[in-house]
Protein backbone atom coordinates (compact mmCIF):
# COMPACT_ATOMS: atom_id res chain seq x y z
CA UNK A 1 0.00 0.00 0.00
CA UNK A 2 2.01 2.97 -1.29
CA UNK A 3 -0.24 5.57 0.36
CA UNK A 4 0.04 3.86 3.77
CA UNK A 5 3.81 3.57 3.45
CA UNK A 6 4.17 7.19 2.34
CA UNK A 7 2.05 8.51 5.19
CA UNK A 8 4.07 6.60 7.79
CA UNK A 9 7.39 7.70 6.31
CA UNK A 10 6.30 11.33 6.46
CA UNK A 11 4.96 10.95 10.00
CA UNK A 12 8.14 9.25 11.25
CA UNK A 13 10.35 11.86 9.61
CA UNK A 14 8.27 14.72 11.05
CA UNK A 15 8.29 13.29 14.57
CA UNK A 16 12.04 12.73 14.50
CA UNK A 17 12.59 16.34 13.40
CA UNK A 18 10.28 17.53 16.18
CA UNK A 19 12.47 15.56 18.61
CA UNK A 20 15.53 17.43 17.32
CA UNK A 21 16.89 14.66 15.08
CA UNK A 22 17.82 15.42 11.48
CA UNK A 23 17.64 12.22 9.43
CA UNK A 24 19.90 12.18 6.37
CA UNK A 25 20.31 8.43 5.74
CA UNK A 26 18.27 5.25 6.11
CA UNK A 27 18.43 1.47 5.82
CA UNK A 28 15.03 -0.16 5.50
CA UNK A 29 13.88 -3.18 7.48
CA UNK A 30 14.83 -6.44 5.75
CA UNK A 31 16.22 -4.25 2.93
CA UNK A 32 12.76 -3.93 1.38
CA UNK A 33 12.39 -1.30 -1.36
CA UNK A 34 10.18 -0.20 -4.24
CA UNK A 35 9.89 2.89 -6.41
CA UNK A 36 7.25 4.57 -4.25
CA UNK A 37 9.35 4.17 -1.08
CA UNK A 38 12.56 5.38 -2.75
CA UNK A 39 10.80 8.42 -4.19
CA UNK A 40 9.19 9.14 -0.84
CA UNK A 41 12.59 9.11 0.87
CA UNK A 42 13.96 11.43 -1.83
CA UNK A 43 11.06 13.82 -1.25
CA UNK A 44 11.87 13.91 2.48
CA UNK A 45 15.43 15.02 1.73
CA UNK A 46 17.20 11.76 2.55
CA UNK A 47 20.70 11.93 1.06
CA UNK A 48 21.84 8.31 1.38
CA UNK A 49 19.91 5.02 1.22
CA UNK A 50 21.79 1.94 2.48
CA UNK A 51 19.59 -1.09 1.77
CA UNK A 52 20.85 -2.27 -1.62
CA UNK A 53 21.96 -5.92 -1.76
CA UNK A 54 23.77 -6.43 -5.09
CA UNK A 55 22.36 -9.24 -7.18
CA UNK A 56 20.12 -10.53 -4.40
CA UNK A 57 16.38 -11.14 -4.11
CA UNK A 58 14.09 -13.13 -1.85
CA UNK A 59 10.45 -13.94 -2.55
CA UNK A 60 9.23 -16.38 0.10
CA UNK A 61 6.12 -18.46 0.05
CA UNK A 62 3.57 -17.57 2.75
CA UNK A 63 4.69 -18.58 6.23
CA UNK A 64 2.60 -20.75 8.56
CA UNK A 65 0.39 -17.72 9.36
CA UNK A 66 -0.11 -16.81 5.71
CA UNK A 67 2.15 -13.74 5.70
CA UNK A 68 4.66 -12.83 2.97
CA UNK A 69 7.27 -11.38 5.30
CA UNK A 70 10.79 -10.56 4.15
CA UNK A 71 10.38 -10.10 0.40
CA UNK A 72 12.96 -7.94 -1.36
CA UNK A 73 14.40 -7.52 -4.86
CA UNK A 74 17.83 -6.05 -5.59
CA UNK A 75 18.57 -8.57 -8.34
CA UNK A 76 19.52 -5.91 -10.93
CA UNK A 77 21.60 -3.79 -8.55
CA UNK A 78 25.37 -3.77 -8.88
CA UNK A 79 28.06 -2.97 -6.33
CA UNK A 80 28.66 0.59 -7.59
CA UNK A 81 27.15 3.54 -5.70
CA UNK A 82 24.49 5.29 -7.79
CA UNK A 83 21.69 7.85 -7.81
CA UNK A 84 18.44 5.86 -8.14
CA UNK A 85 16.12 6.66 -11.04
CA UNK A 86 12.63 7.83 -10.00
CA UNK A 87 11.25 5.26 -12.46
CA UNK A 88 13.42 2.34 -11.30
CA UNK A 89 15.09 2.22 -7.89
CA UNK A 90 17.58 -0.39 -9.15
CA UNK A 91 18.77 1.76 -12.08
CA UNK A 92 20.99 4.83 -12.03
CA UNK A 93 19.64 8.28 -12.91
CA UNK A 94 21.68 10.68 -14.99
CA UNK A 95 22.04 13.25 -12.22
CA UNK A 96 20.60 14.69 -9.02
CA UNK A 97 18.79 13.09 -6.13
CA UNK A 98 19.85 10.87 -3.28
CA UNK A 99 22.57 8.20 -3.32
CA UNK A 100 22.09 4.45 -3.06
CA UNK A 101 25.10 2.88 -1.32
CA UNK A 102 24.73 -0.90 -1.69
CA UNK A 103 25.98 -3.25 1.01
CA UNK A 104 29.21 -4.94 -0.04
CA UNK A 105 28.67 -8.52 -1.19
CA UNK A 106 30.86 -11.51 -1.97
CA UNK A 107 30.22 -14.96 -3.37
CA UNK A 108 30.47 -18.31 -1.63
CA UNK A 109 28.60 -21.39 -2.82
CA UNK A 110 28.35 -23.16 0.53
CA UNK A 111 27.49 -19.93 2.39
CA UNK A 112 24.76 -19.15 -0.14
CA UNK A 113 23.23 -22.59 0.49
CA UNK A 114 23.52 -22.19 4.26
CA UNK A 115 21.84 -18.77 4.16
CA UNK A 116 18.98 -20.05 2.01
CA UNK A 117 18.42 -22.96 4.39
CA UNK A 118 18.44 -20.67 7.43
CA UNK A 119 15.87 -18.35 5.85
CA UNK A 120 13.61 -21.25 4.91
CA UNK A 121 13.77 -22.84 8.37
CA UNK A 122 13.09 -19.47 9.98
CA UNK A 123 9.85 -19.36 7.94
CA UNK A 124 9.10 -23.02 8.86
CA UNK A 125 9.40 -24.02 5.20
CA UNK A 126 11.20 -26.92 3.56
CA UNK A 127 14.52 -25.54 2.30
CA UNK A 128 15.14 -25.56 -1.44
CA UNK A 129 18.73 -26.18 -2.51
CA UNK A 130 19.87 -23.24 -4.69
CA UNK A 131 21.98 -23.91 -7.75
CA UNK A 132 25.54 -22.55 -7.77
CA UNK A 133 26.75 -19.56 -5.81
CA UNK A 134 25.09 -16.19 -5.48
CA UNK A 135 26.03 -12.92 -3.77
CA UNK A 136 25.80 -12.73 0.03
CA UNK A 137 26.02 -9.36 1.83
CA UNK A 138 28.66 -8.80 4.49
CA UNK A 139 27.72 -8.66 8.15
CA UNK A 140 30.52 -7.36 10.33
CA UNK A 141 29.59 -9.82 13.09
CA UNK A 142 29.91 -12.93 10.88
CA UNK A 143 32.23 -15.66 12.10
CA UNK A 144 35.65 -14.80 10.59
CA UNK A 145 35.61 -17.95 8.45
CA UNK A 146 32.38 -16.79 6.82
CA UNK A 147 33.62 -13.22 6.47
CA UNK A 148 36.89 -14.30 4.83
CA UNK A 149 35.12 -16.70 2.48
CA UNK A 150 33.04 -13.78 1.17
CA UNK A 151 36.06 -11.48 1.01
CA UNK A 152 37.72 -13.63 -1.64
CA UNK A 153 34.93 -12.88 -4.10
CA UNK A 154 34.50 -9.23 -3.16
CA UNK A 155 38.19 -8.30 -3.28
CA UNK A 156 38.49 -9.49 -6.88
CA UNK A 157 36.09 -6.75 -8.03
CA UNK A 158 37.16 -3.94 -5.71
CA UNK A 159 39.56 -2.32 -8.19
CA UNK A 160 36.84 -2.12 -10.84
CA UNK A 161 34.67 0.19 -8.72
CA UNK A 162 34.69 3.83 -9.75
CA UNK A 163 34.66 4.76 -6.04
CA UNK A 164 36.11 1.81 -4.06
CA UNK A 165 34.35 1.38 -0.71
CA UNK A 166 33.31 -1.28 1.78
CA UNK A 167 29.89 -1.26 3.45
CA UNK A 168 28.89 -3.91 6.00
CA UNK A 169 26.11 -4.00 8.58
CA UNK A 170 25.04 -5.87 11.71
CA UNK A 171 22.17 -6.04 14.18
CA UNK A 172 22.92 -4.47 17.59
CA UNK A 173 21.77 -7.55 19.50
CA UNK A 174 24.56 -9.55 17.80
CA UNK A 175 27.05 -7.62 19.96
CA UNK A 176 25.49 -8.72 23.26
CA UNK A 177 27.34 -11.17 25.51
CA UNK A 178 25.89 -14.61 26.31
CA UNK A 179 23.94 -14.98 23.08
CA UNK A 180 21.99 -18.24 22.83
CA UNK A 181 23.09 -21.08 20.59
CA UNK A 182 23.24 -21.26 17.61
CA UNK A 183 23.39 -17.45 17.28
CA UNK A 184 26.65 -17.18 19.23
CA UNK A 185 28.30 -19.68 16.87
CA UNK A 186 27.85 -17.25 13.96
CA UNK A 187 27.65 -13.71 15.41
CA UNK A 188 29.56 -11.89 18.16
CA UNK A 189 31.27 -8.63 19.10
CA UNK A 190 34.63 -10.41 19.04
CA UNK A 191 33.93 -11.50 15.47
CA UNK A 192 33.38 -7.84 14.54
CA UNK A 193 36.74 -6.88 16.06
CA UNK A 194 38.59 -9.68 14.28
CA UNK A 195 36.88 -8.93 10.96
CA UNK A 196 37.79 -5.24 11.19
CA UNK A 197 41.41 -6.14 11.86
CA UNK A 198 41.38 -8.50 8.87
CA UNK A 199 39.69 -5.92 6.64
CA UNK A 200 42.12 -3.12 7.48
CA UNK A 201 45.12 -5.40 6.99
CA UNK A 202 43.90 -6.62 3.59
CA UNK A 203 43.07 -3.10 2.38
CA UNK A 204 46.48 -1.82 3.44
CA UNK A 205 48.15 -4.76 1.69
CA UNK A 206 46.22 -3.88 -1.49
CA UNK A 207 47.41 -0.26 -1.30
CA UNK A 208 44.21 1.39 -0.06
CA UNK A 209 44.09 4.11 2.59
CA UNK A 210 41.12 3.39 4.86
CA UNK A 211 38.76 6.02 6.28
CA UNK A 212 35.75 5.34 8.50
CA UNK A 213 32.73 7.40 7.43
CA UNK A 214 29.14 7.68 8.54
CA UNK A 215 26.50 7.54 5.81
CA UNK A 216 25.94 11.28 6.24
CA UNK A 217 29.67 12.02 5.82
CA UNK A 218 29.83 9.91 2.69
CA UNK A 219 26.70 11.43 1.15
CA UNK A 220 28.12 14.93 1.70
CA UNK A 221 31.35 13.94 -0.04
CA UNK A 222 29.47 12.44 -2.97
CA UNK A 223 26.97 15.26 -3.45
CA UNK A 224 28.08 18.25 -5.53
Amino acid sequence: DADWMGAHLERSHRELREAGLEVSSIKTGWCAMDNATMNGLRKLGIRAELSGMPGQSYHPAPDHDGYYFGSYDWSRTGQEMYRPSPADYQAAAEEGGMWEIPISAGRSGWLSRAESMALALRRRQWPQRPGGSRPVSFKLTFHPRLFRALWQGFAAGLESLERPYFHAYFHPDELLPDLPAPTRWIYSADNARRNLEFLLERLERAGYRSNFLTAEDLSRRLSP
